[in-house]
């Protein structure tokens, strides 16, 4: 994804807005980055997906996101790079968490990752 303001040099890394070394998205676009020029160079890093989605709209670089945080200003990238791959979500309780609290949120969460 990238704001339709933000020009690309292809001819140059292409800037990568991502979360910190352990985002499994900056991972796969720097393996990718390797193997298929122009590739990536990360120009910032954040822990939230709101500052993510702000620079990415603010035209500072191109990132990678699911389908529940692309907004309709973000423009798709048709470049010739491969599809990620999928996510897995997995939600994990503590072996004695069975009270109608914990499972009401394990649920309530699960609907959430249905629709993505």
């Amino acid at each position: 994804m990238k704001s339709p303001d933000l020009p690309l040099d292809t001819g140059r890394p292409l800037p990568l807005v991502a979360f910190d070394d352990d985002c499994f998205y900056r991972q796969w676009a720097m393996e990718v980055g390797q193997s298929h020029p122009p590739g990536f160079t990360t120009v910032m890093t954040c822990g939230s997906i709101a500052g993510v989605v702000s620079a990415v709209l603010s035209g500072l670089g191109v990132t990678l996101l699911n389908s529940r945080h692309i907004t309709p200003e973000m423009e798709i990238m048709k470049a010739a790079f491969p599809e990620p791959p999928p996510i897995v979500y997995v939600i994990r309780t503590g072996r004695k968490s069975y009270s109608s609290a914990v499972l009401g949120l394990v649920e309530a969460i699960s609907g959430e990752t249905d629709r993505v």
